[in-house]
């Protein structure tokens, strides 16, 4: 799929430029759906869809909300794992994130 084959997206086509393809169509779909939280974590993604007045929540706030439901034991054990695979997070914001799970 191309970029022009999201071409009713309700945002400019210059704005859809200036993200990835996956970025943009997840904020395509969440436009169209009313009361959707967008999990995005790219800066600019996270800029766009915040100026389009969509909620959006962090893959590791995520975590959190997954520990407290009990839905994981371990906010830690996860993020060690998607590091494994190339995620990259702020150590500060890791940091941040154990001390709320009580983990730090």
């Amino acid at each position: 799929m191309d970029k022009g084959q999201i071409s009713a997206a309700p945002f400019s086509h210059s704005i859809l430029e200036t993200l990835d393809l996956g970025e943009a169509s997840s904020i395509s779909l969440a436009l169209k759906t009313p009361g959707s939280i967008l999990i995005l974590d790219e800066r600019k993604g996270r800029k766009v869809a915040t100026d389009l007045g969509l909620e959006i929540i962090g893959s590791l706030r995520v975590l959190l909300l997954a520990k407290d439901k009990k839905i994981i034991p371990s906010v830690r054990e996860m993020v060690d794992q998607l590091s494994e695979h190339k995620f990259r997070f702020s150590t500060h914001v890791v940091r941040q994130l154990l001390t709320e799970a009580g983990e730090a």
